[in-house]
């Protein structure tokens, strides 16, 4: 299935093609090389909702056309 992602920061739509049984993270695998993200500074969101990384596409609602934004989130540690 198709799927349509945008990231925060470039602002960029990009197509993706993936498989309903898919993972989420191995759909971060692919857009951390798409979007030179880390997957560990990315968040997902569809309709408003955070997706959670420990299904797969089909079980956190993921369907064809469906249009996901990539957040790039950063943590700074101060020692």
């Amino acid at each position: 299935m198709e799927i349509f992602v945008i990231s925060d920061c470039e602002k960029k739509e990009v197509k993706v093609n993936v498989n309903p049984e898919d993972t989420v993270v191995s759909l971060q695998y692919k857009l951390s090389e798409i979007f030179n993200i880390p997957v560990n500074c990315q968040a997902l969101v569809m309709n408003g909702q955070l997706i959670d990384d420990s299904k797969n596409l089909k079980e956190s609602g993921v369907q064809n056309g469906a249009k996901i934004e990539v957040i790039n989130f950063v943590f700074e540690i101060k020692l």
